[in-house]
């Protein structure tokens, strides 16, 4: 009888151990397409980032707004 209480144990421990890596396979998988988006919206952002480094290089300088106040005292 022993014997079969401790075989029945060790298949629930199996099971549970079973169910625990389906779990972490699983949030695995999330995190890693998790992953891949952010990546991905890095990567979107610093092209966006050089493509306005690029056309604010060829504009060149901004003209400084003159202030209300500089314009009043002359």
């Amino acid at each position: 009888m022993a014997k079969a209480l401790v075989g029945h144990l060790a298949a629930m421990s199996d099971r549970r151990l079973l169910d625990e890596l389906t779990y972490l396979r699983s949030q695995v998988g999330r995190l890693t397409e998790e992953l891949a988006r952010v990546r991905a919206e890095r990567d979107a952002a610093l092209a966006l980032d050089r493509a306005f480094d690029e056309i604010s290089d060829d504009i060149g300088p901004l003209p400084m707004p003159v202030e209300e106040s500089a314009t009043s005292l002359r």
